[in-house]
């Protein structure tokens, strides 16, 4: 487990038992590209749909793990990329994970994205659309081979999720205030 991810599952155990490192960082990034500029102010919201309760220190540990995500996510070089299990766990972990990321994702998108009210271009609609079907049509067993081809096929994937939430945040960077476009 890279140490990032160790950073993330800690918060996550801190703040929900049973939560998981993976959904919480995806749970954040989906919000921060809903509402870059909102996320922080909507910790309730955020809180509610990763079944936290809203204490003080919770919300504390929530704002630091939603500053490490959108620090990751501004980087010049494009260094964000989906926290999930190293390549030496078996495939089917990774893909289940993957899966449970991509859900978490457009959980928090679409909590932010309703009360920010984001319109997005056709391009950023497909993109939300394309993570939401990954999330439906993973299937661990599928991939439980762990063949060369689905090897690829899952850093693929991986890869593309990398890419679409760049993009995502950019575009929702580029928009500017929420009710303004």
């Amino acid at each position: 487990m890279s140490a990032e991810l160790q950073v993330f599952a800690a918060i996550a155990a801190r703040l929900s038992p049973g939560g998981s490192g993976w959904r919480l960082h995806a749970t954040l990034s989906g919000a921060l590209c809903a509402d870059r500029d909102g996320a922080l102010a909507r910790l309730d919201a955020l809180a509610e749909l990763l079944g936290i309760r809203a204490q003080a220190l919770s919300r504390d540990a929530l704002r630091a793990a939603c500053a490490q995500v959108e620090a990751r996510l501004r980087e010049p070089d494009l260094g964000y990329a989906p926290l999930l299990p190293d390549d030496e766990s078996p495939l089917a972990e990774r893909v289940r994970a993957l899966a449970e990321w991509c859900e978490a994702f457009v959980d928090g998108f679409s909590v932010l994205r309703g009360e920010a009210r984001v319109r997005l271009s056709p391009e950023s609609e497909e993109l939300l659309v394309d993570i939401s079907a990954i999330a439906g049509e993973l299937e661990p067993e599928s991939l439980a081979q762990g063949s060369e081809d689905d090897e690829r096929d899952y850093a693929e994937i991986v890869e593309f999720l990398r890419i679409a939430v760049i993009s995502l945040y950019t575009e929702n960077a580029r928009l500017g205030a929420p009710g303004t476009h």
